[in-house]
């Protein structure tokens, strides 16, 4: 079986209320994908494999939005 590495983030309001490495518990959306799909997607690649599942206006969101923090100047 796969092993898995990754964050859970719990969101309220549209603000982060937990984040947690631990991947235990129910969740609404996901992404999944090798590090290269998210290095890609990262990058501005949309046609990078990542799985997005449950509600997947949610996760795109989600993605859309690290991707932006990612790519933004420090």
């Amino acid at each position: 079986s796969p092993v898995f590495a990754g964050v859970l983030v719990c969101f309220e309001e549209g603000k982060v209320v937990s984040c947690s490495s631990r991947l235990e518990g129910e969740v609404e959306s996901w992404a999944v994908g090798t590090p290269e799909a998210w290095l890609g997607r990262m990058k501005g690649d949309d046609r990078t494999s990542l799985e997005l599942g449950g509600d997947v206006a949610m996760a795109e969101a989600l993605v859309d939005s690290l991707r932006a923090v990612a790519r933004s100047p420090v």
